[in-house]
């Protein structure tokens, strides 16, 4: 037998479209499997966000107000309380608090879509505060289900504009933030993120661990979503509720407010008339609020920035917007000449945070701050 040696066929004009086709097979198969996955997955159980859209999807079309922002928001706004100065004043209200712990502005812009998505029937107002953007997530709460189901396409691309507009740190330490919010992208669009917490429950726990480990979660939520289940909770229930090293660290914090006394008078005597730093928004924090705005207007709803009472003189992106002529509603609550009564000691549960009968108040002051300036603009 004679060795015939073969010859390299050379490239024909198929071999270029084939290549092209095998991979647009690929996305797409990799693509729908992800869909399929996200549709059939549950939402991340450390997203108190996810949680509380779960609660309010039922609800969409008889709310008409959220509030969206951090603790100052989640531990502030009863919507209770806010919906009853409302309907005193002859507007019928109902309300919804969808604020969470560390909320930047990333996640309120996410958080945002994911409302209007829902095409809620009678939504007329946002209440946003913004303090600060979600750029500088920690590495410990970078690849959880909370912060990757938040990291979507547009979100992480207006983080990237974003650190690259402020390169902070220099080069290195800009493509290292990158680097992390671009991971914390592909665990959302392979699912990681939410897949690996069922994987674990399913595969490495016992049927009586996952039993407890699902009452608990059921009594979680019931309680994150507060006793109303709108939303609110304080941190005064949290206090009642809790136990171990939880309980510990808020009696801490409330001791280290008592030991600051003097402290705290101090800063809130220094803050009246105080009017704000002269804060220019970055390139990239103008846009972050235009397009809240610009979403906002499309779907009819009218968009309210404000700011909690702050006893430090602290500046708020959504002041700044204001002054910018990027939106046309701004309540400052953290006045002491206009709002005393939140910067007294006993409606105070630490240094920036009010407690159950100081959320009250705030609740009220935020509803008849916002009828006032309606009354006023209409005037």
């Amino acid at each position: 037998m004679r060795y015939v040696e073969p010859r390299e066929r050379p490239p024909g004009p198929g071999r270029p479209l084939a290549g092209v086709l095998a991979v647009a097979v690929f996305l797409a198969c990799f693509a729908g499997t992800n869909a399929w996955l996200r549709s059939a997955l549950p939402v991340p159980a450390t997203s108190l966000l996810a949680r509380k859209l779960v609660a309010f999807e039922p609800r969409k079309d008889e709310i008409d107000t959220i509030f969206l922002g951090a603790s100052t928001v989640y531990r502030h706004v009863d919507p209770a309380v806010f919906d009853a100065v409302l309907e005193n004043a002859g507007e019928p209200s109902r309300s919804y608090n969808l604020g969470a712990a560390a909320m930047g502005g990333l996640e309120i812009r996410f958080a945002l879509g994911e409302v209007l998505a829902m095409r809620p029937a009678g939504l007329r107002r946002v209440f946003i505060e913004l303090q600060v953007m979600d750029l500088d997530v920690q590495p410990v709460n970078l690849l959880t289900g909370r912060v990757t189901w938040w990291h979507d396409l547009p979100t992480t691309w207006r983080a990237m504009g974003m650190l690259l507009a402020r390169g902070r740190g220099g080069l290195l330490n800009t493509v290292g933030q990158m680097r992390d919010h671009l991971q914390a992208w592909f665990f959302n669009v392979a699912n990681i993120g939410r897949a690996r917490f069922v994987i674990e429950d399913q595969l490495l726990e016992t049927e009586a661990v996952r039993a407890e480990a699902l009452r608990f979660e059921v009594a979680s939520q019931r309680d994150d979503l507060g006793p109303a289940a709108d939303g609110f909770l304080s941190l005064d229930a949290v206090l009642a509720a809790a136990t171990g090293d939880r309980r510990q660290q808020l009696v801490a914090r409330r001791g280290a407010l008592n030991r600051r006394q003097d402290e705290f008078r101090q800063k809130a005597r220094a803050k009246v008339g105080w009017a704000g730093t002269k804060r220019v928004l970055s390139a990239a924090e103008a846009g972050l609020v235009a397009s809240l705005a610009r979403d906002a207007g499309a779907a009819g709803v009218e968009l309210v920035f404000f700011m909690s009472p702050y006893v430090d003189k602290t500046d708020s992106i959504g002041q700044a917007a204001a002054k910018a002529g990027l939106v046309s509603g701004f309540l400052d609550m953290s006045r002491p000449e206009a709002h005393l009564e939140l910067f007294q000691l006993q409606h105070r549960f630490d240094w920036n945070h009010l407690n159950e009968r100081g959320a009250r108040l705030f609740s009220r002051a935020l509803a008849e701050a916002w009828l006032a300036g309606r009354d006023e603009a209409d005037g």
